[in-house]
């Protein structure tokens, strides 16, 4: 059986072992937020171009019909999701 001390200094080592994984959580948490953040200003910027005019240019682009739908596809799920 372990002595006091020896106890005492395991459940420091594992008080420490949970700081660190709340404080990796933190981080990871933070970085996330931060990328999000990011990714938003972004995307709020895009609402800012005339979607039309680019969405017009963008259709006589040189793009085989394959190509052009699934950008039409994709710019109707943007606007509905707005």
């Amino acid at each position: 059986m372990a002595n006091k001390s020896e106890q005492r200094q395991l459940l420091e080592l594992e008080a420490d072992l949970m700081r660190l994984k709340i404080t990796a959580q933190h981080l990871k948490m933070k970085k996330a937020n931060e990328q999000h953040s990011s990714l938003d200003t972004i995307l709020g910027l895009t609402d800012i171009i005339p979607t039309h005019h680019l969405l017009r240019k963008s259709l006589l682009l040189p793009l085989g019909w394959k190509n052009r739908l699934l950008a039409g596809a994709a710019y109707l799920l943007w606007k509905m999701k707005k």
